[in-house]
């Protein structure tokens, strides 16, 4: 019995990576084309060069691994530090941005064009190929790319609207940018101003202004907003902001409080 289970374990975990694979190649020639750039990568640091304790990359590396995650990303100052990818094709697959697709309308502005073709060519021409991101689709009014690109927008909305030296869009539109405001499972975030947008099928893109640090996860639960893997880098940062003399940090990053 035990063995029938196994094999019929294995069985659906074959259907369900042939089941992705059709998903993907289905969703790469459907709608209409984003068109990019060549995605040439992003510039890449160590850890120490960003101030953060090297073994805390190592350690979520490992623990992404452990749980099943298909991808996880990792840059500060616009600088790629992690691109952990759980096998070469997730790498490729084009996912649904949810809320970062939201994010990348919003760049935008005011006048955003309603019909897919010129929604498509608007998005292309004023941020995707600025981006030099690799082609999307739009795809019944949803934006599929990959998840490196959307680490470019979190990158773009961290840079006040700026992406490596180039003005792409203004201050305005990134603060139209709607946050996710669903509290997170697991322990507190280690950081007031850490910021979430997240995807339908449980990707979810960390930013955190006061430390221009994004974080892109893939996988999990869905629902669940985890800080598993966003604390223990939060807390491996060695620069931290000195709280201004009288005044708390959390005053700094909430003057509300």
């Amino acid at each position: 019995m035990k063995r029938v289970v196994l094999v019929l374990g294995a069985l659906l975990l074959v259907a369900g990576g042939l089941w992705l694979a059709r998903q993907h190649r289905d969703i790469a020639t459907a709608g209409v084309a984003i068109n990019g750039g060549d995605g040439g990568g992003l510039p890449r640091a160590t850890a120490g060069d960003e101030h953060l304790d090297a073994a805390a990359i190592e350690s979520v590396r490992t623990a992404a691994t452990a749980e099943g995650l298909r991808f996880l990303l990792v840059a500060r100052h616009g600088h790629l530090l992690l691109d952990y990818y759980a096998a070469p094709e997730q790498a490729a697959r084009l996912i649904d941005g949810g809320a970062m697709s939201a994010a990348l309308r919003a760049q935008l502005g005011d006048a955003v064009p309603t019909e897919a073709q010129p929604l498509a060519d608007a998005i292309s021409r004023q941020v995707w190929q600025p981006l030099n991101a690799q082609p999307a689709r739009l795809v019944d009014g949803k934006i599929y790319a990959r998840a490196g690109d959307w680490l470019r927008l979190g990158l773009l909305l961290l840079g006040g609207g700026q992406f490596e030296g180039t003005d792409i869009s203004t201050v305005e539109r990134v603060a139209d940018v709607h946050y996710d405001n669903m509290p997170p499972t697991g322990e507190p975030l280690a950081s007031r101003d850490a910021r979430l947008l997240r995807a339908p099928d449980g990707a979810l893109l960390w930013l955190v202004p006061s430390l221009q640090l994004a974080v892109l996860q893939g996988g999990g639960d869905a629902q669940a907003a985890d800080t598993r893997f966003i604390n223990p880098l939060l807390r491996a940062i060695e620069d931290q902001p000195a709280p201004a003399a009288g005044q708390s940090l959390l005053k700094q990053l909430v003057p509300a409080h």
